[in-house]
């Protein structure tokens, strides 16, 4: 697999980009103007809402240790790992911002703002905003808000090239689910695993540079972050 970083410029010779501190978001004009910038509201969506259905279908890990357990429990255990794992888990996109030198031939290639797929998917057809923000400062608030309700992680996201990859990293053992309970070794494993759960994706999304923050956290509802003074 390769980072989000491991970049090539246009012309096929390898560049030196610099990361800035800009991260960009792309979405719709109605949600970009009447809920971020005329509420200073960002949403943390659920990850099964996303267009990636690596991420959106349902999860279903192996199990190891004895397979005395009934068919209907184990379905039973599978069903509520997958609602731990994921559907509780919600996550703000954006893309990363890199400077490349001026002598190379597109130097604004990788700008966070410049890039049509994502004005196509993500920002309304080209129709829509796409917002600059400050990632340290964005990162600190998101922290301040949402550390107390769950288990946080941020970080850019590792691209696979290989589409068979089981997305689900190693199997949840039954023995530990019976001596501790299912919530408990879920979010062990979620410590555990959270890069290759929530920061791994298929390397056709590698176009879009990719800095995410995910919450998991119980309840199925998305959670809304204050973002006054993040925006620059």
């Amino acid at each position: 697999h390769y980072r989000s970083h491991d970049l090539r410029c246009s012309c096929g010779m390898t560049a030196a980009p610099t990361l800035t501190d800009d991260v960009y978001h792309y979405t719709s004009a109605e949600v970009g103007v009447d809920s971020v910038l005329a509420q200073m509201q960002l949403k943390l969506g659920l990850v099964e809402s996303t267009n990636d259905p690596r991420e959106s279908r349902p999860h279903y890990p192996t199990l190891q240790g004895s397979t005395e357990t009934l068919d209907p429990v184990l379905q039973e255990l599978w069903t509520e790992a997958d609602h731990l794992l994921r559907r509780s888990a919600k996550v703000a996109c954006f893309t990363l911002d890199y400077e490349l030198p001026e002598d190379v031939i597109d130097s604004g290639a990788l700008r966070g703002y410049a890039h049509p797929a994502l004005w196509a998917h993500y920002g309304g057809r080209h129709g829509g905003v796409c917002l600059r923000f400050s990632q340290r400062l964005l990162s600190a608030r998101i922290q301040e808000a949402l550390s107390v309700r769950g288990r946080l992680f941020e970080g850019p996201v590792d691209y696979e090239v290989d589409p068979f990859r089981d997305p689900i990293p190693a199997p949840l053992d039954l023995q530990q689910i019976r001596e501790f309970g299912i919530d408990a070794v879920v979010e062990h494993y979620i410590e555990r695993h959270h890069r290759a759960l929530f920061f791994r994706k298929h390397a056709d999304w590698s176009n879009e540079y990719e800095y995410r923050w995910v919450l998991v956290e119980p309840g199925l509802l998305p959670v809304y972050v204050d973002v006054s003074g993040c925006l620059t």
